[in-house]
């Protein structure tokens, strides 16, 4: 399975959005690790997955359990994001160095629960999360070969795959000020 994971992200083509590139190359297209959020009563509370990119992270296993996503490197594990579950994970290389992002949906609060997209950029070391607490609610899909982040009203749980909502691509950019911010741009007609 592993080696399918690898050859299918190595193989998909590229993925077209509506944000302007600053890339040098357009990113591989997107990959499922695993995706509970549409049968979220399938998903095991007590279950962990694993997952190894050698030509992309070599000497790293990627472990998913329902709260979190940990990177293991000899033998030391880092939790790289946690989420009331994490849902699920795409891979998805956002910013054109040809290393994926790890692109997740996860449910976050007690009481006041938002769903949001955390995306981990592991190469860089760094964290974005597309949030709205309180307000709005964004999960992400594949649809069409692409990676999609929609955007509902908050609260959209249960999620329902019929509600009125916004779709877009998401995308790693840079602000005037220089600074890599995670956002939805909205898909063109």
């Amino acid at each position: 399975m592993r080696k399918l994971l690898i050859f299918a992200l190595t193989a998909l083509l590229t993925l077209t959005g509506c944000a302007d590139s600053v890339q040098a190359e357009e990113p591989a297209g997107p990959a499922v690790w695993l995706d509970y959020l549409a049968d979220y009563e399938d998903m095991s509370w007590d279950e962990a997955k694993e997952l190894e990119l050698p030509e992309a992270y070599p000497g790293v296993t990627f472990r998913w359990t329902a709260d979190q996503v940990s990177a293991i490197v000899d033998g030391e594990e880092a939790v790289l994001f946690s989420g009331m579950p994490v849902w699920s994970v795409f891979l998805q290389d956002l910013n054109g160095d040809g290393k994926p992002e790890l692109c997740a949906n996860a449910s976050w609060g007690s009481g006041m629960i938002d769903e949001r997209v955390l995306v981990c950029d592991y190469a860089a070391g760094a964290l974005y999360t597309l949030e709205d607490r309180g307000h709005k609610d964004y999960t992400l899909s594949i649809e069409e070969g692409r990676l999609i982040v929609t955007q509902q009203d908050y609260p959209a749980w249960p999620l329902d795959p019929d509600a009125e909502g916004v779709a877009g691509t998401l995308a790693l950019t840079t602000d005037p000020a220089g600074t890599t911010v995670l956002e939805m741009t909205c898909d063109k007609p």
